[in-house]
Order: C-alpha cells, then sequence, then structure tokens
C-alpha cells in the first residue's frame, strides 16, 4: 500500500510538472494561407529549364569550306501559378560559344553563307562570338476549359511556326495568340 501511496504521489507530481512545462511551452496555431491570392500565385509558381551542348561540322565536297561549332545553351522560365485563370510567364535564354571555324565567311565558289553552325549564335551577327542572353518570354496567358489566349513574347509550336530546334535561340514571337480546341 505505501508503494502505491507512493506511486500515486509521483505520478501527481509528475503529471503537475507536466502542466507546469506544457504551459509554458508556445502553442503555434495554425496558419491558413490564404491560396486565392496574387501574392500566392506570383510566389509559388515555378522555374524550371535546360541546359544543353551543341557541336556541329560540315564536310562539304572538295573545294568547298568546311565549318565546325559548339556552343552551350539553355534557358530558363518561372512561370506563376494560376490566378482567376491568369498566368504570368517570364524567360530567358543564353548561350555562350565554345568555338567556331568558318562560320561568318561567305563560302567562296558559291557566295553561300554557313546555313546550320551559324544558327548556334546571333544570326543577325553571324561575327559576334560574345555570350547571347535574351529575353525570350514575357507573357500573359487566360486559360479556361478548352480556350487559351497569350499575350506577349512567346514560344509557339504550330504548323506555321515553330521554335526551330536546332538553334540554341529559338523563334520568338510577340503578339496575340488564342487556342482553341474542341
Amino acid at each position: 500500500m505505501k508503494i502505491a501511496k507512493h506511486i500515486l504521489k509521483m505520478n501527481r507530481g509528475m503529471f503537475l510538472l507536466l502542466m507546469v512545462v506544457g504551459m509554458q511551452t508556445p502553442v503555434k496555431a495554425q496558419v491558413n494561407k490564404d491560396t486565392t491570392s496574387l501574392a500566392y500565385a506570383i510566389g509559388n509558381g515555378n522555374m524550371n529549364g535546360h541546359l544543353r551542348n551543341v557541336l556541329m561540322f560540315t564536310n562539304n565536297a572538295r573545294g568547298l569550306n568546311y565549318y565546325h561549332a559548339d556552343a552551350i545553351g539553355g534557358h530558363i522560365v518561372y512561370k506563376t501559378r494560376a490566378f482567376h485563370d491568369f498566368r504570368f510567364m517570364v524567360g530567358t535564354h543564353f548561350t555562350f560559344p565554345v568555338f567556331s571555324y568558318n562560320v561568318a565567311q561567305a563560302d567562296p565558289a558559291t557566295g553561300a553563307f554557313n546555313r546550320y553552325e551559324s544558327t548556334l549564335f546571333d544570326v543577325t551577327r553571324p561575327g559576334e562570338r560574345k555570350n547571347l542572353v535574351l529575353l525570350s518570354l514575357l507573357n500573359i496567358t487566360y486559360q479556361r476549359k478548352n480556350a487559351k489566349i497569350s499575350f506577349g513574347k512567346q514560344l509557339l509550336n504550330t504548323p506555321f511556326i515553330n521554335m526551330q530546334d536546332n538553334r540554341m535561340q529559338p523563334t520568338v514571337v510577340e503578339g496575340l495568340y488564342f487556342d482553341i480546341q474542341h
């Protein structure tokens, strides 16, 4: 009996100790996040991208120029979550030249410029070999059920416009684009 009373007193003491310690421990309330706010849509978007290396050689017939080039490039894209069916997207493409040979020179026999290796670099300035960074995406998209409307700089892949994946910098178009599926 004495042992049982002693355990009971000890259990009461432990209970009181736990109550005192428990009251001193701050209780964290559950915070409900507003997942419908614009701040949530922007702050909880996703970022993705890719990196690639492209090495190209053109070995022409005797008497014509040969060409080779190597470039490392890729893209980084940030896309917000939907906010009342709207999404915002921003992205950049970048290219770092590794080496190239004859890419900016016209072939003396034909007068034609290189058509493949030059697409690894800035096609508007074929002789330029500096790092190339371009703002390639800046658009807002509204998507509801089977309809999608985009406005701004965007990458399109349609029967008439494609991204020209053989280039380090894809084809970017600006404007308003509708895509409605039946």
